[in-house]
């Protein structure tokens, strides 16, 4: 499987409602448009922590993204022409509060702490919640 950074595979990435054969889909393979500073951010993140990370959700498709109660314009949703910035990531051997710290120092504008994961993103501004 190709790799979409050198700590990240694109199958961790990609849409995990699509299974290949959705309108968003591109040869065969689940939506994965994902920006591409985004995923230097998480590269970064992964380096800053120094253990690996699990991702939860990345892209989704617009189609899985209203399935899973998404927010319209989320900045999860994947098309090629408006590429997700978005990762919800968790970790077996880092805090939640350590990975919320890592990814606003490594630049993520947007962070989420939720009980189970962290969400960041690289939406362009600075949000909190």
């Amino acid at each position: 499987m190709s790799q979409a950074r050198p700590h990240f595979k694109w199958s961790e990435l990609w849409c995990k409602g699509c299974d290949g054969n959705c309108a968003y889909s591109k040869d065969g393979k689940p939506a994965s448009w994902i920006s591409s500073r985004a995923l230097d951010k998480l590269e970064d993140l992964r380096l800053s922590i120094g253990k690996p990370l699990i991702i939860l959700s990345a892209a989704r498709c617009p189609t899985h993204n209203a399935r899973v109660g998404g927010a319209p314009l989320s900045q999860h949703r994947s098309t090629e022409r408006l590429p997700s910035t978005a990762f919800d990531v968790t970790s077996v051997d880092v805090p939640l509060n350590t990975i919320a710290s890592v990814a606003e120092a490594v630049g993520f504008g947007s962070i989420g702490r939720y009980n189970t994961f962290v969400h960041c993103d690289d939406r362009g501004h600075t949000a909190r919640w």
